[in-house]
């Protein structure tokens, strides 16, 4: 584990310990772990149109995945989500971009498609796969752009993990979130 990661796994412990399932809470902090380069300390978003401004300098990421699982929490809590899907969506928001910048985490710009890198993104971690339960992970994931991505989302967790990244990348939406 790089410095960076290690930092990032220490600002994420209150939205880790969201997760009630020990199981999806250790692929969770697996994966903040071993995430490719310096993916948590990089912006979010390089123009001010797409994510509020305290995500578009240092620890982007890191602020982004912290205000979209806020705002997950209360979307979960209008819908009355069980607590096992809960445990399931704030895994997927974790991990849902973590292929932003590449598979390597290196590229010197946002990718496109950046959501189905995240399977991949995850393989190459070695991190241990839970049968049944990854599916769903990657389906948060993979669909948290909506009508912009390239895979729609489908169940109930998909739709509020699109919806919480899209209001969380909002300007007039100010969720306050602090890392030290």
């Amino acid at each position: 584990m790089n410095n960076i990661n290690e930092y990032a796994l220490s600002q994420l412990l209150n939205e880790l310990n969201l997760i009630e399932d020990p199981s999806i809470r250790g692929f969770a902090a697996e994966c903040i772990s071993k995430a490719p380069g310096e993916y948590w300390k990089r912006p979010s978003a390089f123009f001010k149109g797409h994510h509020p401004d305290d995500e578009l300098g240092g620890w982007g990421n890191l602020i982004h995945v912290k205000k979209v699982i806020v705002i997950a929490q209360i979307l979960c809590d209008i819908e009355d989500i069980p607590k096992a899907d809960r445990d399931i969506l704030y895994a997927g928001l974790i991990i849902h971009d973590i292929g932003k910048y590449g598979v390597d985490g290196k590229a010197p710009r946002i990718q496109v498609g950046h959501p189905e890198l995240v399977p991949q993104i995850v393989g190459n971690m070695g991190v241990i796969f839970i049968p049944g339960i990854w599916e769903q992970i990657r389906g948060v994931a993979l669909s948290h752009m909506g009508r912009w991505g390239n895979i729609k989302p489908v169940t109930a967790i998909e739709k509020i993990g699109h919806y919480a990244d899209a209001i969380g990348s909002r300007h007039s939406i100010r969720i306050q979130v602090t890392i030290r």
